[in-house]
């Protein structure tokens, strides 16, 4: 569900700005601080929703994608859902999601929960 280390490497980090200046930083670094992130936030989300029932209503991200290379970045996405209660909440429960060739997969759960 989340990019690999591989899929970061020759897929995405290519098309980033932080393979350009003015925001240039090297590739391990970039993927340590995703993984971090990715790590913080599910912890985050586990902890919030854990063992709650999940009604799944809808999720809404931003309209337009940033476009990188072959590939599309949407952001600011979030879920709106039942979290074991009758009313609908709309949570950012991942970063953002990365589309190419018709495949998607979350960059990092990363979140503010």
């Amino acid at each position: 569900m989340t990019l690999s280390r591989a899929e970061f490497a020759y897929l995405y980090y290519p098309g980033s700005p932080y393979a350009r200046p003015p925001m240039r930083q090297d590739p391990a670094l970039v993927w340590f601080q995703i993984q971090q992130n990715s790590e913080k936030g599910i912890v985050r989300a586990l902890r919030q929703y854990g063992g709650e029932q999940l009604g799944y209503h809808s999720h809404r991200c931003a309209p337009d994608p940033e476009v990188q290379n072959d590939a599309r970045m949407w952001t600011d996405c979030v879920v709106v859902a039942r979290f074991g209660e009758p009313d609908t909440t709309a949570s950012r429960l991942f970063g953002t999601i990365f589309e190419r060739d018709g495949r998607f997969k979350f960059v990092s759960y990363a979140n503010k929960l």
